[in-house]
């Protein structure tokens, strides 16, 4: 069964003006963190001694083995540039992992249930960040942030399953749409809400509850607005013959996305 072939002009209309709200709403709140990360680790590197057996300073020892292994060793002004690329490495480690799953889980029990799971996890992911005053949470809000991270697959197959052929192509540029937008804006307001200390003891949570506030409202926004796209999660209701006899709707076709 082709995509897009049993939803309406109105329910296609419905889905994507939903999936391009809350998309908008996830990818500027991720775009939050991108220019804050020299920052945030200078303030960690610098808030936990040198001497100590810290999952930070264990992590830049192996970064320092690292450099070491060069011909040319690496100069340690460079450490919080390695560091900050280490951990972007470790989120779309972590992404990869979960990625296939969320996806399989999306097949099996529909697109809106994988997702609301999955804004559950983002939510977790930010709140740690909220919290983090030492890298060790730190660091757990990137993991759990990466392993829960299926927002745009979901939001690419919720695309395609009411998107016919000739339609797809519009509504793939509805989704690039969503990220020019969040990538021209996000890390600037970002930038600036990390200007205003409201902790002492974290003084990037400003960000960070600004963020955490975009993800709860985009998942109180989901539950209410989004139906399920994918067909065989849709209940069929029962129909009545020309004798009056209900029937029993077939079972539907297997499909996969392109």
């Amino acid at each position: 069964m082709a995509a897009g072939t049993t939803t309406t002009p109105a329910k296609r209309k419905k889905v994507l003006k939903v999936l391009f709200i809350s998309l908008l709403l996830d990818l500027v709140s991720f775009t939050f963190i991108l220019p804050l990360y020299p920052k945030l680790l200078e303030f960690y590197r610098h808030l936990e001694p040198a001497d100590s057996n810290t999952v930070l300073n264990r992590i830049l020892y192996g970064l320092n083995a690292y450099k070491n292994s060069f011909a040319r060793p690496i100069n340690d002004r460079y450490d919080i540039v390695l560091l900050g690329g280490a951990l972007g490495s470790l989120f779309s480690f972590c992404q990869a992992i979960a990625s296939p799953v969320i996806g399989l889980l999306s097949d099996r029990y529909g697109r809106r249930t994988a997702l609301l799971w999955s804004m559950t996890g983002n939510i977790a992911s930010v709140a740690l960040w909220v919290a983090a005053t030492d890298f060790r949470t730190f660091l757990a809000s990137r993991i759990v942030g990466g392993l829960s991270e299926g927002n745009v697959q979901l939001a690419l197959a919720i695309a395609t399953d009411v998107s016919d052929e000739q339609q797809r192509g519009a509504t793939m540029a509805l989704v690039g749409a969503c990220f020019s937008i969040a990538f021209t804006f996000g890390p600037a307001l970002g930038a600036a809400l990390s200007t205003i200390t409201t902790v002492a003891a974290n003084p990037f949570a400003t960000a960070a509850g600004f963020s955490l506030v975009l993800i709860v409202t985009e998942t109180v926004y989901l539950y209410y607005c989004l139906p399920e796209t994918l067909p065989s999660a849709e209940p069929k209701a029962p129909t009545t013959n020309g004798n009056g006899a209900t029937t029993t709707p077939a079972p539907p076709h297997q499909r996969t996305n392109s």
